[in-house]
């Protein structure tokens, strides 16, 4: 089941003023896991990024309706987290060109990764919302990182986290992805796709 407010750019902006700038923050897990092959062609990594250059695409041809300052920062995660840009103009070249670096590679860790995420959350340009779209094709089991997500979230400011589940959709993996959105407080942000296909409308359908 699809979550309402990633289904499209539309819905996910519709209570947003003409003012509001948003900070997109794609945390987009490059484990070893990712290099699975899918039906579409490519593997499990192509279609995440495929999904999320998509969402980009959307949301630039949409600015001068609402958001016209939106910038987004792309980061990987495995046992490592890194940031691939940060706080880049979403019509400029260098979102597209960071999703397009990301190379798959070792295991995973939610808590480094989250940290990281938090990190950029935190210097979010204060007349900006945060939004965290966090993908994986797995979980971690680690309690510390829904407190992570937990804190961040319920901070002074607006932050928005969505929990993007993609491929290996068994249920484990699924109420770790639950309980992270849950953790989060904002409504109805948890997302389930089974192939690229899926994943792709739950942003742009």
């Amino acid at each position: 089941q699809g979550i309402k407010p990633l289904r499209t750019c539309d819905e996910l902006f519709s209570d947003a003023a003409a003012r509001d700038q948003f900070h997109f923050i794609f945390a987009i897990d490059n484990s070893s896991s990712m290099s699975a092959g899918i039906p579409e062609g490519g593997n499990r990594l192509d279609g995440v990024r495929r999904a999320a250059q998509a969402f980009v695409t959307r949301r630039a041809q949409q600015q001068g309706q609402a958001g016209e300052q939106d910038v987004a920062s792309v980061m990987q995660h495995d046992h490592r987290a890194s940031i691939l840009c940060e706080q880049a103009s979403l019509t400029s070249q260098t979102v597209s060109q960071a999703l397009a670096s990301i190379r798959w590679d070792g295991a995973n860790c939610f808590v480094t990764a989250l940290r990281l995420v938090e990190s950029l959350v935190n210097r979010t340009a204060a007349n900006a919302i945060p939004v965290v779209i966090f993908m994986s094709d797995g979980g971690c089991w680690d309690e510390h990182q829904y407190t992570i997500v937990r804190n961040m979230c319920q901070a002074r400011r607006d932050v928005r986290f969505y929990a993007v589940l993609a491929y290996d959709c068994h249920e484990s993996y699924t109420q770790v992805m639950q309980r992270l959105a849950n953790e989060s407080r904002t409504p109805d942000s948890f997302c389930l796709a089974k192939n690229t296909t899926e994943l792709v409308k739950k942003f742009v359908e």
